[in-house]
Formats: structure tokens, C-alpha cells, sequence
């Protein structure tokens, strides 16, 4: 237990020693985490590669790095220039006061970010890998890892041998006695199961229980125990056979078990001959255990003086159950230990890693009894590289993990200046099933030299977090008695939240009274309630009786949205029973956290358009593609299609054209093609759940292109590729996470293991009262051992007989139940403002996590009750509350007494069942259920209709405002021009038409612009994929390569009309501030190809802006129609702006855009001029295409750079027309500086993008840095 812990304050914490810090929820623990890394880079002049610090996932390490970047790019402003505004931020403000304008500390700073790449932010896996890639030769291991990231395949081949070798030996006629265990507990699919679940906690060195053995057996090897146990099944199939009457006569002569054997004894004696002849043969229903002495000594008649049952057969009997089940233990264990060895002997033959064993190995690298002759070394090694450690998620560590970093930062020897942080919260330690080991952290605890805490919670209100002390600020509260419970106090003292229809309370349980034991039933009427309760909430908001108060803003509140809203469920069918409940009334809806894309409806949806391409003869998949979501026909459609041989002829050709262009360049290719055709996104975006399933469609035909990139496959290989994935059960990869950027308007349903780390304003956990265990990792428990210095220490072990051994799956039990209670506090801190708890009285309220969070206080005798007390109520032997009190009442008296206790914090009531025949009165007692549809007007207010649009379609949208002079189209348009008398440089014949220009971006997108070494091959594999002889055209696009790369950028200032937009300040010399600049100059880290934008925009807004645009070019007097937008009433759609950006560079700091044109304007340099290009810009309004580039890349470098100003950072738009550039000169160049005003409304009035997300900071002395992820 903690004896002595204090608040952390992290400008006094220590910078040396072992630390643990209790960060409770909400507490700002990454904060502090950027904060020590702060003071460490100023204090001991450390670099972010010596400040080791781990944590959970790939996604933590990430947002990390950019947060503790972030803070080193606003530490290093404030102390390097004191007009940089604090904005209220007390850290920044102390940095100041310490370090401003400290010459030391500002190069500390600049060092750390010139150096930041390299800071060492990992995960465990991550870490282990570098260690043993870095220290191969003091670790002990070849320098080239190959880890296995996919383990099945090797598993599913050590398993189907093992069996196989098990079904000889069981099938051999010595042994036919056993071989109904290949029928019942050792199938194959059990074995797989069970060793499924034995790999995930195989790298903790987790031992298995062992079930007691037989006392007859005491001492005996397995061979003779074998043969004593086929002598005792002959010896008792002889007994039956010879003495059945005598048997018969003992039973039914003393009356035993009211006279049950005189009645049923034909009834069970079929199991007893089923059981003599196949004892491993599991009945539905066995009757044989009536027939043990154990069973009749308890069922003796009241006041019978005379003789029991006394046959040998009974004891006999007795003894045979009770050795079947051990033989069943036995072989289990013998086949996970067997697979165990033969498992780590085929990696290690065939030299491949799986992860765990990155941890395993450099455990074992520093183990002196493991690596003696290197261990020190290595410690050493990685103690000068890591003075510093911070494992952030320390609750969810195992004790191999633990024993990696005890022995680099714990052990004696360490170095008086070595800092080790263990951060973390016991509370919310959820990962049993993922191997993590709550004991282990309460061992590292006690060998921490300084234990402190974080109180103050900064995501909840005060009254909430008030009431969730409430409940959990108790003794026992968590049942673990080495989880003490500390309480939390908020930064947030006022709640926002305001309902007019309900009372103050922010923690509220809702008692619904089915008047039924079916569970389903009970689970019917919650899933009513919640859905009741969101609509409600919703609606009251549309009437302005419920909100959100602006916490800056005394008077200003907003409207409740569906995305402030999340319900926590613990299983996905519950998500599933919400999401339809949900959607059956119009509110949008999304389940998020870490399911697998594959899963997706959209993943089916792809496996079967791909079945399709590959088949274009199946009529049966082909008609379920086409009443499916991507082309959504009913069946009188489909009918028609079918029948009309034009429009089908046309899709089987677009079918086989698909397959033709897979073949010939990729999967992404046939698939693009569809899409294109028959403009499938922007027909989904259209659905309820467009965003979302364009979102999945992306996501996984990025995943597709990876796998066919990486293993060859080809279009029957992937379609058998995305099947095995959509059915694999294996632990998904953080690459095939469903990604959650569209889903920001929507009631999220969430796992409660998923929503750890996220908040949310209003939380619904409706499944509290769920008293089921947990499949995965109910089977790991602990064995407390006391040492000889009366120190207690718990191994670890894994349960393998559940169904087998009622008193070790009680321990495994109650393991679980814990589990559930520190999860029931996740979803109970995820709550910003308001959380609501419904439940259902049902038999087994009494093993609920809400049931066992608080017995302990209600008890008469709470000092005295304990472990043991708990254990009684996970086997049902006891009810603590007293037998009076039926079980499904249990929860009722406590939450009764709760709600008294702390009246004013915790709301407590009770709702009659559903009765459809009332609407749900919020005001009126007694309260009863009702789900009604929202209007169709209210539901159009919560799921607008979406429409994309690109700067073509605007363009094509006001082509009617055109005046009288000629249009000329866009650059990919077959123009003809009257060539002039003179010979005209090949490139001016190179063919005109779409063909041309893709072919020239894809090269430009391709190829090094500082390096040709690899330009011939680019090309000429371009020019095949586009249907261009590379013999011929090889030398006129390496000619046009030399022209556009040596062009100089200096092309004349653009004004492009007399509009506001046209009305641009010029430079004093007319042209760009490039001076000789080329893009032969760029190199690949200072350029970004081909970036693709999407953001909502406001129709309206956007007409007005287009007006003002072609103001000189719309007749006077003419207007644009207010009614008609780009795609449809701006008020009743979101409109998504979609666009593709050819080239973005940065040069000195400033970022540009760069247009590539392949326009033809003539066949001479001379038409290329600048006031000829001009023109050509003017009248295909290119202009408001820069614009809205511009304001995109606007919106992009906001979030990108610290302190961004468009007049510093942005240097304008480039357009290169490719036919006109010469290496040089600056012919065929066009440039312009867009005017500030115009971009800036247009990103904050026109673009609405996602404000919310989280992108990469970018240090001045860095930018170019934007550009190493490649795309964005």
C-alpha cells in the first residue's frame, strides 16, 4: 500500500530516481509527461533521443510527438521573444520567468528541434526492436531481424501436426478408451482456441494451474496412473454387468433422494452405460454423477436410522469422474506446453520473430544469468543512450515488460543521475486480455523511491467528478485491497450542461423494472430507453431547452449535437442492438474504436465488386452487387437494366474493361475506373452513412494496394486475400483500424476498452448490470506465495479448466469481476458533463460491477469482509445483503442508498417497463418508456444531404454567364490551331487530349526533380501504362523534363481581372521574388506531389464569391440565381469541395503551389507569353481554381506551422503551361499572389474543414518537415 504520496508538481519533481506517478482520469497526464520532457531539455541539457519514453499504441507514440513538438516549438517562441503571447498558459508563463532570453536554454532548444527526428518515443515493440538492431552484438542476436507480423500460418501448422500425432497415439487399441477426447475437449478447434488464448500471455512466462490430482494417485508416474485407470473401467464395467440388480435393490430399498431412483432409474441408467463404455464422452445432460458415493451421502432421507447405500460401484465410480476430468487437464496442459516448445523451436529453425519476442529477447539479453558475459555491457550501453525513462500506461505492463526496464533503471549499479517515471492508473487497468498484470504494478509501486498523484481533473465538471468519488471513494470499492481509491477534485467547477426536463445530478442510474427474468427482454427495454432518452435530448436542444453553456461566455450557449453523445457498450452485439435502435428513428450514429475495417459492410462490398470484375458471367453476384449500397437498384431496376442490351452490354464492358486495366496496371486502376463511370462516391455520399462508407472504401482499397504490392498478388489472389481477412479472428493491426475523420456528427458507440483516453460531453453505459464474464482472458488468475521474509509475491498463471474445476474458475472469477469494475470507472470518467447508467433488475445483479463496487460499505460486518467473502459470491453460495433480499433486488438498495447518501450528486430512480401506449413524460411520475420517430424535419436537421462538387464542376456550373467571347476549354480538350508557316519544336505535336496530360503528371509525379538517374525508366514504364511507344515519345518527354525542371521561376505578377479577386497588389518589379529559382533545385523532402483536400463549403457564400470573381464578365444587371447553388439548396445539404493539388514546394520558408497546364495554345513559344497565358486563365477561370487551392492550403499550413502568417509563409500560385517552357527563361510561366482577404474568408467562411484533428506541428527552422510523410 502507497504510505506516502503527494500532488506532482513537475517544476519540483525529481530528476533522478525510480518515480511512480497515479495519474487518476482526466488528470493531464501527457501534459505533464511534455512538461518533464520540457524541464529535463533545459534543466540536465538533454536531447529528445535520451529521454526514452514509452507507451500503449502506435497512436499514443504518435500524438506524443507532436504534442511534446508542439511544446518545444511554443517553449522555444516565449523565451526567444517576449512579444510572443502566453495565451493564459501557466507552463509557458513559468518557462518565461526561469528561461527568458537565457542564451544557454534558447540553443537547448533550437538543438532539440533541429534534432527532434530522433527522439526516442516508442512503443515497447518498437523499443525492443531498436535495442536489438543497435546492440545485436551485446544482446546476442543477428543483426537483420526478421520478425513474422503474421503468426497464423505458423501456429495453424504446429497445432494440425500436434493433432495429428495426438489422434495416432489416442487412436492406437491400447488407448481406445481415451479416444473420445478427439471427439469432445481435444477437437482441433478447442486446441486452437485454447493455444490462441495461451500466445497472447505466452511472452509473460505465464505458468498453467495444475488440477489437483487424484489422492488415489498421489506420487504415481503418468504411465502407471494410465494403467490403473483402463483396470478401474474394466473392473466397473464388470460390476454393472454382474451386480446392475443389486445396485438397483440398494437404491430403491432406502428411499434415497425421495424415492428418485425407484422412478428414474431406467431414465439414468443409459448414462452410466454410456459413461462405462466412453468415459471422455460429454452428454447434454449427465445423470452419472447420481450414482457416486459423494452425491447419495448428501441426499440421505431425513430421520433414516437405517443402512446408506454402500455398493463398491458407487466409490468406485466416484473415483473414475473425478480421474477423467484430470486426464482431460492433463492432456490440455500437455498439449499447450507440447505446442509451446515446438512453436519457439520452428521460429527459431526458421529464424523469424513474432513480436513478443522482440521483449522476450532483450529480457533475456539482460538477464546475467541468461547473457552473462554481455548483460552488464548492454546495460550500460543503454543507460548512456537512456539516462532518462518515462512508460507512460504503466497499468497495462507485464511482468516481462517491468523486468526489462527494473533491470536497466532498478537494479543495483545504476548511475546516481538515472530517472525512471512509472505513469500510470491502476484504476484503469483493462487489458487483462491482452496480458496485462496489475501486480506487477503494485511490485514496481513498492520498489518506487517516490510515489505522487494527479488530482485535479481537467475534463469533467465538478459535480460529476464529485459524484464518481462518491461511488468509488470506499473501502473495497474495487475489491482488490492494493487499490486504494484517491479523490479527484475538478478544474471545471461549473457544469455547462443544462436541461430544462431533469434535475441537477450529472451521475444518474435508472432502475428499469421489466417484470421479467428474460434477459433479452430486460436488454430490449434498455436499448428503448437510450434511444428515448438521445431523441430526447436532441429534441429539447431544437427547442432551445437543452445545451451547452459557453464557459468563456456567460450568456452564450450551443445547441446539443449527436456527436456530444456516446454510448459505452461492452460487447459489439450490444453496439449493434444500439446502432439499429438508433437508426430506426433517424439519429445518426457510428461505431467507433478498434474495429477492423474488414469487418465493415464495406469490406464485403469490395470483396464482391472485385468477384465481379473477375467474373462478369455470374449473374447471381453481378444482380447482388447492383442491389447492394454501391449502386443501390431495387429489383424492378435491376430487371429493367437487364433487359435493356445497350446499358448492359455497356456495364459487362466496363466489367471486363476493370479486369483488362487490373491486369495491366493494378488493382487500384480497375477499381478507379468503376467508380469513375458510374460515379459510385457521389452516390454514396448521398446515404445515410456516405462519409462513412467512402471512408472504408478508401481505407481498404488502400489496404488492397498494399497487399498487392507487397506480395504480387494477382486479382483471385486478392479477392482470396480480402476473404481470409474479413474471417480471420487474429488481433488487427493499427493499419486496419476504422478510421473515424467523418464521423464527428454522430452518437458514437463505443466499446468501453476502446474509449479509454477519449471524452466525450454526455456518455450513456446501459450494460453495467451485465453480469456475464468476459471470454477473453477470464482463464488468468493469480497464486498469492509468501516468501520466507513474509513478502508477497503472485505468479501469474493461465486457468485451462473453467468448465472442469469450479474452485480454480472461481479465483479466474473473480479476477474478472475486478476487471469489469475498473472498467465500469472508464466509462464512467470518459463523461464530461453528464452520465447515464440504466439498468435492468435480473438474477445476477449480485456478481454486476456496479454490485461489486459497492457491497463492501453495505454489509454489517464491512472490516471483516474480504477476498474469501467475494469468492462466495462469484460460486452464488451467499447473498451478503441477507437471504430476504431476492437477487435481482440487490442493486436496487444500494443505488437507493447511494442516491440518499449523497443526494445532490448521485440521481437514483426507478421506470416502469416499456408500455407503447404513452409518450415518456421527463417531468412526471410514475415515468414510463416510449420510442417515437423524430419528424421528417427534425431528422433532415440531424442527417443533412451531402453533395461533392470540384472546381470543374463550379466551373461548368457558371458556364452559362459566359459573355459572347469564344470558351476555350480546359487543357485536356482536343483544340485545333492554325499553325504558323514556321517549323515548330516537336512538343507542339505531341498529341493533344486527356491522354497527353495524364501521362505528363503521372512522370512529374514520379520522378526525382534533383536526381535523372531513375527518369528513363519512369517514363518509359509510363508511357506503356498510358499507350504511348516509348521508343517515340521517350525523347520528347525527357526534352520537356529538361525544359519544365530548368524553367526559371520568375514568371510576370498575374492580374486577371477587374473583380476584387483580379485586384492584386503588385511587386515593384512586376515579377516573383525567386530570383534564378528552377525546379531542378527542389529536392524530394522540399516538395509535396499530388496532395488531395476535401472541405465542406457554403454554396451561398461560394456563389457570391464566383460572382464577385466573373463581375467584369456577367452582363450588367444580370444576377446569379439566389436559388440555385452548386448542387441543390446550400440549407438543406453539406456540400464537400474536393480537390487535387499537382505540386506544392517550399523554398526559404514560404510554401507554393504549382499547376501544371498542357494546354495548347499555339504551335510557336511565342503564343506561351505571359499575357497569352493570362488570357487562357481568364477564360477558363483557373483563377478561382488557384483561389481555392490557395484557401486549401491555407487551411492546411494553419494547423501545420506555429505562429503562421500567410504574408510569411505563403508565396504564391505557379502555372506552368508544359508546351511553352524552355530551360532558362520564363516563357510559359505564369505567377500570382492571391490577395490575403479573399483567401482568408474564403477558409474561414467558404471551407469549413475539420478543426478538430490533429495534424503535425511545424518548427520555423523545420519546415520542410511537412513534406517527410508524403501525402497528407
Amino acid at each position: 500500500m502507497i504510505t506516502s504520496t503527494r500532488e506532482l508538481n513537475v517544476w519540483d519533481a525529481p530528476l533522478s530516481g525510480i518515480n511512480l506517478v497515479e495519474a487518476s482520469a482526466g488528470t493531464g497526464k501527457t501534459w505533464n509527461i511534455e512538461a518533464l520532457v520540457i524541464r529535463l531539455l533545459l534543466t540536465r541539457e538533454l536531447l529528445p533521443k535520451n529521454i526514452l519514453v514509452v507507451t500503449f499504441t502506435d497512436a499514443a507514440t504518435q500524438e506524443l510527438r507532436e504534442r511534446i513538438l508542439n511544446r518545444i516549438n511554443q517553449v522555444y517562441e516565449v523565451i526567444s521573444d517576449a512579444s510572443v503571447e502566453l495565451n493564459e498558459d501557466p507552463f509557458l508563463s513559468e518557462c518565461r520567468t526561469r528561461y527568458g532570453g537565457d542564451v544557454q536554454a534558447i540553443k537547448s532548444l533550437e538543438r532539440s528541434k533541429s534534432e527532434f527526428d530522433e527522439a526516442s518515443i516508442y512503443t515497447i515493440h518498437s523499443f525492443c526492436k531498436n535495442v536489438l538492431n543497435d546492440f545485436s552484438f551485446e544482446a546476442g542476436v543477428d543483426r537483420e531481424i526478421n520478425i513474422l507480423s503474421d503468426s497464423k500460418l505458423l501456429i495453424d501448422e504446429v497445432i494440425a501436426d500436434y493433432w495429428r500425432r495426438m489422434n495416432q497415439r489416442l487412436s492406437r487399441p491400447e488407448n481406445q478408451i481415451f479416444s473420445g477426447l478427439l471427439l469432445n475437449d481435444l477437437t482441433l478447434d478447442k486446441i486452437k482456441k485454447l493455444f490462441s488464448e495461451f500466445t497472447v500471455q505466452m511472452h509473460t512466462r505465464i505458468d498453467l494451474v495444475e488440477d489437483k490430482t487424484p489422492a488415489v494417485w498421489s506420487g504415481w508416474s503418468i504411465d502407471a496412473k494410465l494403467d490403473d485407470f483402463r483396470a478401474r473401467m474394466q473392473q466397473l464395467q464388470t460390476i454393472w454387468a454382474t451386480e446392475e440388480a443389486e445396485i438397483h435393490k440398494q437404491l430403491v430399498e432406502t428411499k434415497i433422494n425421495n424415492n428418485d431412483y425407484s422412478k428414474n432409474f431406467e431414465k439414468w441408467k443409459p448414462d452410466v452405460i454410456a459413461f462405462l463404455e466412453d468415459p471422455f464422452m460429454r452428454l447434454p445432460k449427465n445423470y452419472t454423477e447420481k450414482f457416486t458415493q459423494g452425491f447419495l451421502d448428501n441426499r440421505k432421507p431425513k430421520n433414516w436410522a437405517g443402512p446408506l447405500p454402500d455398493h463398491k460401484f458407487f466409490q468406485l465410480l466416484e473415483d473414475a469422474i473425478e480421474m477423467t476430468k484430470w486426464m482431460v487437464q492433463y492432456e490440455l496442459r500437455t498439449a499447450l506446453t507440447s505446442l509451446k516448445t515446438e512453436y519457439q523451436t520452428r521460429r527459431k529453425r526458421d529464424q523469424v520473430l513474432i513480436y513478443d519476442d522482440l521483449l522476450t529477447s532483450v529480457d533475456d539479453a539482460l538477464n546475467e544469468s541468461v547473457n552473462p558475459a554481455k548483460a552488464t555491457l548492454l546495460r550500460k550501453k543503454l543507460l548512456d543512450q537512456y539516462p532518462v525513462a518515462m512508460i507512460d500506461e504503466f497499468q497495462d505492463t507485464d511482468r516481462v515488460q517491468y523486468s526489462i526496464f527494473r533491470q536497466i533503471y532498478v537494479q543495483d549499479g545504476a548511475p546516481e543521475n538515472t530517472l525512471l517515471y512509472l505513469i500510470g492508473d491502476p484504476k484503469q487497468s483493462i487489458y487483462k486480455f491482452r496480458g496485462a498484470d496489475l501486480k506487477t504494478y503494485f511490485e514496481a509501486r513498492n520498489e518506487a523511491k517516490n510515489h505522487f498523484t494527479l488530482s485535479r481533473n481537467y475534463r469533467s465538471a465538478q459535480n460529476l467528478v464529485s459524484a464518481v468519488n462518491a461511488v468509488f471513494d470506499r473501502d473495497g470499492s474495487f475489491i482488490d485491497a492494493e487499490l486504494a481509491y484517491i479523490n479527484s477534485d475538478a478544474h471545471h467547477q461549473e457544469n455547462p450542461y443544462f436541461n430544462d426536463q431533469e434535475s441537477h445530478e450529472a451521475l444518474r442510474f435508472i432502475e428499469i423494472d421489466t417484470e421479467s427474468s428474460n434477459k433479452g427482454e430486460s436488454t430490449s427495454d434498455l436499448v428503448a430507453w437510450v434511444t428515448q432518452s438521445i431523441a430526447s435530448q436532441l429534441q429539447l436542444s431544437m427547442d432551445s431547452k437543452a445545451g451547452i453553456k459557453d464557459e468563456k461566455e456567460s450568456t452564450g450557449t450551443r445547441p446539443i449535437d449527436a456527436g456530444d453523445i456516446a454510448v459505452l457498450v461492452s460487447k459489439h452485439f450490444q453496439a449493434k442492438l444500439i446502432r439499429e435502435s438508433l437508426t430506426d428513428i433517424g439519429i445518426p450514429c457510428v461505431e467507433t474504436g478498434d474495429s477492423n475495417v474488414f469487418t465493415s459492410e464495406e469490406s464485403g462490398l469490395m470483396s464482391l465488386l472485385l468477384e465481379c470484375i473477375n467474373d462478369s458471367r455470374n449473374l447471381r453476384k453481378i444482380r447482388a452487387l447492383l442491389s447492394s449500397a454501391l449502386f443501390g437498384m431495387d429489383v424492378e431496376e435491376i430487371e429493367s437494366f437487364e433487359n435493356n442490351d445497350i446499358s448492359w452490354s455497356e456495364w459487362i464492358q466496363n466489367l471486363n474493361t476493370s479486369k483488362e486495366l487490373i491486369e495491366k496496371y493494378g488493382v487500384l486502376t480497375g477499381i478507379r475506373h468503376l467508380f469513375e463511370v458510374y460515379a459510385l462516391e457521389q452516390r454514396l455520399i448521398s446515404n445515410y452513412y456516405g462519409e462513412r462508407s467512402i471512408t472504408n472504401i478508401r481505407h481498404l482499397t488502400e489496404l488492397i494496394y498494399a497487399e498487392e504490392i507487397k506480395h504480387h498478388r494477382s486479382l483471385s489472389g486478392i479477392i482470396h486475400w480480402l476473404k481470409a481477412q474479413r474471417l480471420s479472428e487474429s488481433k488487427s493491426e493499427d493499419s486496419m483500424k476504422i478510421r473515424l475523420e467523418s464521423d464527428d456528427n454522430r452518437v458514437k458507440i463505443v466499446t468501453m476498452h476502446s474509449s479509454k483516453g477519449l471524452q466525450y460531453p454526455i456518455v450513456y453505459a446501459p450494460f453495467l448490470w451485465d453480469a456475464s464474464w468476459s471470454k477473453a482472458g477470464n482463464n488468468v488468475c493469480y497464486d498469492e506465495v509468501m516468501d520466507e521474509n513474509g513478502r508477497i509475491t503472485f505468479t501469474r498463471k493461465m486457468d485451462i479448466g473453467d468448465y472442469l474445476n469450479p474452485n480454480t474458475s472461481a479465483l479466474s472469477k473473480l479476477e474478472s469481476w475486478e476487471d469489469r469494475i475498473r472498467l465500469m470507472y472508464v466509462a464512467f470518467t470518459r463523461a464530461q458533463y453528464r452520465c447515464y447508467v440504466p439498468y435492468s433488475c435480473y438474477k445476477d445483479n449480485m456478481i454486476s460491477p456496479m454490485f461489486g463496487a459497492l457491497v463492501k460499505s453495505n454489509v454489517l460486518d464491512s472490516d471483516a469482509f474480504g477476498r474469501e467473502n467475494y469468492l462466495e459470491i462469484v460460486t452464488g453460495k451467499v447473498n451478503p445483503l441477507g437471504k430476504e433480499v431476492p437477487k435481482d433486488g440487490v442493486l436496487s438498495i444500494l443505488m437507493a442508498k447511494l442516491a440518499e447518501k449523497h443526494s445532490g450528486l448521485v440521481y437514483f430512480e426507478s421506470i416502469s417497463s416499456v408500455d407503447p401506449a404513452e409518450p415518456i413524460k421527463l417531468d412526471s411520475e410514475p415515468k414510463v418508456i416510449r420510442v417515437e420517430l423524430f419528424s421528417d424535419s427534425n431528422v433532415s436537421k440531424l442527417i443533412p444531404e451531402r453533395s461533392i462538387t470540384s472546381y470543374s464542376s463550379i466551373h461548368r456550373k457558371y458556364d452559362q454567364y459566359e459573355t459572347g467571347a469564344e470558351r476555350i476549354r480546359d487543357e485536356e480538350a482536343d483544340i485545333e490551331y492554325e499553325e504558323s508557316g514556321e517549323a515548330s519544336p516537336e512538343i507542339f505535336r505531341f498529341p493533344k487530349g486527356a491522354h497527353t496530360g495524364n501521362l505528363w503528371h503521372e512522370i512529374f509525379e514520379l520522378i526525382d526533380f534533383s536526381d535523372d538517374a531513375l527518369h528513363d525508366g519512369i517514363v518509359e514504364a509510363s508511357c506503356i501504362k498510358h499507350g504511348f511507344d516509348p521508343d517515340v515519345a521517350k525523347k520528347l518527354i525527357k526534352q520537356l523534363i529538361q525544359d519544365t525542371l530548368g524553367a526559371r521561376l520568375q514568371g510576370g505578377l498575374g492580374s486577371v481581372g477587374d473583380s476584387e479577386v483580379g485586384r492584386i497588389s503588385r511587386s515593384s518589379d512586376g515579377v516573383s521574388d525567386m530570383g534564378d529559382f528552377s525546379l531542378s533545385s527542389l529536392s524530394p523532402d522540399h516538395k509535396l506531389c499530388e496532395m488531395e483536400f476535401l472541405y465542406r463549403y457554403d454554396a451561398a457564400k461560394m456563389d457570391s464569391l464566383i460572382a464577385s470573381l466573373f463581375a467584369g464578365e456577367v452582363e450588367r444587371g444580370s444576377e446569379l440565381d439566389s436559388g440555385r447553388h452548386l448542387e441543390g439548396d446550400a440549407s438543406e445539404k453539406n456540400h464537400f469541395l474536393v480537390g487535387l493539388i499537382d505540386l506544392i514546394f517550399e523554398k526559404d520558408g514560404k510554401y507554393y503551389i504549382l499547376d501544371y497546364k498542357s494546354n495548347h495554345l499555339g504551335f510557336s513559344k511565342k503564343d506561351y507569353t505571359f499575357d497569352r497565358i493570362a488570357e487562357d486563365i481568364r477564360k477558363n477561370k483557373y483563377n478561382l481554381q488557384y483561389y481555392l487551392y490557395s484557401a486549401a492550403l491555407n487551411k492546411y499550413l494553419s494547423k501545420q506551422i506555429y505562429n503562421y502568417s500567410y504574408k510569411e509563409h505563403f508565396g504564391g500560385v505557379f502555372y506552368l503551361y508544359w508546351r511553352g517552357l524552355t530551360s532558362g527563361q520564363s516563357n510559359g510561366v505564369f505567377y500570382d499572389m492571391p490577395d490575403e482577404k479573399v483567401v482568408m474568408n474564403l477558409s474561414k467562411d467558404i471551407i469549413h474543414g475539420n478543426d478538430t484533428s490533429t495534424q503535425p506541428n511545424i518548427n520555423k527552422s523545420h519546415q520542410s518537415d511537412l513534406f517527410q510523410g508524403g501525402d497528407s
